[in-house]
């Protein structure tokens, strides 16, 4: 089997990473978070998230440790044929400082426009439930959720 540039890339690069002190954790988060930036980064927002996951998935492997993020099915088809150690979050409507007002997600819309004394924007009839996670908690529940093994991907 002939593998890709990019296969072989990542491998050479997990196998120069070798010299260093071998991680336990390994956590993917490298992606657009907003859809403003999903419609103006489309391809670049695919490509960090299905070559990063795989890369992820590659050095979890070499180090033997536990995988956290999107990509659900390539992560899980590393769970089932590799027996991978993973765990998947789905991050959805955190909030917190440094946010941009005009990322299109509601938190910022809302302080945006409350702050300029507009009237809030409602996306479809306003019924859809929505929560909402601050940051520092997310954090916290992804590192309670990395460290459980109640919370292990099963083949």
């Amino acid at each position: 089997m002939i593998e890709s540039d990019i296969t072989r890339d990542a491998n050479a690069l997990i196998d120069d990473l070798s010299v260093l002190t071998p991680v336990h954790l390994v956590l993917h988060f490298a992606s657009p978070a907003s859809s403003v930036d999903y419609s103006q980064l489309p391809l670049a927002t695919l490509d960090v998230n299905s070559k990063g996951n795989e890369f992820c998935a590659r050095a979890a492997l070499r180090w033997n440790a536990r995988l956290k993020r999107f990509g659900e099915a390539l992560v899980m088809a590393y769970v089932r044929a590799k027996n991978l150690d993973a765990r998947i979050i789905r991050i959805f409507n955190t909030y917190g400082p440094r946010m941009r007002r005009n990322d299109g997600r509601v938190v910022p819309n809302f302080i945006t426009q409350a702050l300029r004394d507009e009237p809030l924007t409602i996306y479809g009839d306003g019924s859809q439930p929505r929560s909402f996670c601050y940051i520092d908690d997310l954090v916290v529940g992804i590192m309670v959720c990395a460290e459980s093994e109640k919370t292990r991907g099963r083949s």
